[in-house]
């Protein structure tokens, strides 16, 4: 009598829900790998930045653009703007924060579509201050 009592309730124990998994860890993945996409992407142009430069030079001879001089530009405005971003992020909250830094990654991907020198430092100054954020 007491060994069938054992397994009702060992029965019991295992007739619970399956397991779900948590909407807030769904939600952390969601975005590390929105971010992880977004970031591949940069640094990817990043790379082949100068190339793409120089391609589009050839082309068109008036495009005289520097992918180092981008470069430079984004990684000088990041290291100054870091020292405001954490400000901005708790006036602005973190979801904007990163849905503005994402954005700003966005757009300067999508500038070579559209090769301009000065969309091409503008959005180097953008992504600067977005990446900070």
């Amino acid at each position: 009598m007491v060994f069938r009592k054992f397994r009702i309730k060992k029965y019991r124990i295992f007739r619970h829900k399956p397991h779900t998994m948590d909407r807030n860890f769904v939600n952390v993945m969601l975005l590390g790998l929105a971010f992880m996409l977004i970031f591949t992407a940069f640094q990817t142009g990043g790379m082949i930045q100068q190339t793409v430069v120089n391609s589009i030079h050839s082309r068109e001879p008036s495009y005289t653009a520097n992918g180092y001089t981008s470069l430079c530009i984004i990684y000088a405005v990041m290291a100054v703007a870091n020292w405001i971003a954490p400000s901005v992020v708790v006036i602005t909250g973190p979801k904007l924060a990163m849905v503005f830094g994402g954005a700003t990654y966005c757009l300067f991907i999508a500038n070579f579509l559209f090769p301009k020198v000065w969309v091409l430092y503008f959005l180097s100054f953008v992504i600067g201050v977005g990446a900070a954020g």
